[in-house]
Parts: structure tokens; C-alpha cells; sequence
């Protein structure tokens, strides 16, 4: 499982470790070459955003920089506020849905922005929050066992707590989300944490 709005963290983030995760899931790794690897940050970040959205416009079309040198001092600011640099960053997760209503058991994996203080912050730069970005967190929540999330659009400044008063029926609803109502709740499973943790290795970049 993986959502992508662009990033605010930037001084959190290794944005290569955020493309490899990303392009693993897809199964598209030729297309980070080193060409791509070589380009600045806000150009990696033009390029993820067009591989998630499937729109190369973003990654042909933006001009660079676009995000001002006054706006970056403000979010870093804004983020020093709660967050220090050396927070854990891109925490791998996953989750698995166990075999029910005839579907077969799948996993999800992705990467909570930063947990600090057993609490997950799911930091955005948009607009306006959407309902998928709460989700994301709570999401992130779940995987990681963690009760408490903050989600923080850093462009507005505006934060929101996040809990979860019942697991099983947020995750009955995540099934069902996912799998566009074939499957009609969650199935708790026990799985090959071996290979899961394996994947979440591989995905991560961090191969033994």
C-alpha cells in the first residue's frame, strides 16, 4: 500500500529510497536509471510524482524550482516545531489480509513520513486534506501498532489528530475498500512474517 501527495519533508527524506520502494511495488526498477538518480531532488520528486499519477507531465513540464527558497525556510521551520532531523524517518510497514468471501490473502506494504514518541506523523503539502490521506495515516497506524496519528498538511500549517476507536471495523472497511466489496471484512491471519519482513527488506533496499 503506498500514496504519494508531494512531500514536504524533503530534509527527512531520502527521496531515492522513496522511489526504489515505489518503482520495486510496480515492478518498473528499469526506469530508475542512473540518469534519473543523478538529477537534483526537486526533479527526483517530478519524476516520482509522474510514475505515481501516471501523468509525465508533471516530470516534462514543471520548471524547477517549484518551491521557493523563502517557502522551504517556512516548512523547515515549521516542521523544527515538533520533529528534529534525526527522527525516524520512511518506517517500513505492512499489513496482511487473510483469505475470506473466496478472495485469497494479500499483503500491503508502505512507509510512514516519521514516527517519533509513539506517534506517527503523516506530513502533507497540498491545498487542501483529502479523506485518502487520513486514511493513509490511520493505515500507517495500524501496520505499526501505533495508537496516535498526526496528520500535519505543513502548507497550511493545519494538524489533526488521528485515532482509531475500533480496529476491526476500520480494517473491515479497509478490506473492503481494497478490494472494491469482494471481500466483506477483515480476516485476521497469521502469516510468513519471515518472508514479509524479507520483502519489506527488499523493498526498502535493505537486501542481507
Amino acid at each position: 500500500m503506498y500514496w504519494h501527495i508531494s512531500r514536504s519533508n524533503v530534509f527527512y527524506y531520502d527521496i531515492d529510497k522513496s522511489i526504489e520502494f515505489f518503482v520495486k511495488m510496480k515492478d518498473i526498477q528499469n526506469l530508475f536509471t542512473e540518469e534519473i538518480k543523478n538529477l537534483p531532488l526537486e526533479r527526483k520528486i517530478l519524476f516520482l510524482v509522474s510514475k505515481e499519477t501516471f501523468q509525465d507531465r508533471y516530470f516534462r513540464q514543471v520548471e524547477i524550482p517549484f518551491v521557493s527558497e523563502e517557502a522551504k525556510q517556512a516548512i523547515e521551520n515549521r516542521l523544527a516545531i515538533r520533529l528534529d532531523k534525526d527522527d525516524k524517518s520512511q518506517v517500513g510497514c505492512s499489513m496482511y489480509f487473510g483469505p475470506t468471501d473466496g478472495v485469497k490473502g494479500f499483503h500491503v506494504f508502505g512507509i510512514a513520513d516519521i514516527v517519533k514518541d509513539d506517534i506517527v506523523y503523516e506530513l502533507k503539502f497540498v491545498s487542501e486534506l483529502a479523506k485518502e490521506h487520513y486514511l493513509q495515516c490511520a493505515c500507517y497506524m495500524v501496520a505499526l501498532g501505533i495508537k496516535k496519528g498526526i496528520l500535519w498538511n505543513t502548507r497550511t500549517n493545519d494538524a489533526y489528530s488521528i485515532t482509531i476507536p475500533n480496529k476491526k471495523e476500520f480494517l473491515d472497511k479497509v478490506a473492503i475498500a481494497i478490494t472494491k466489496g469482494k471481500m466483506k471484512q477483515y480476516k485476521e491471519f497469521e502469516c510468513d512474517k519471515v518472508w514479509e519482513d524479507e520483502q519489506l527488506d527488499r523493498l526498502l533496499g535493505r537486501e542481507k
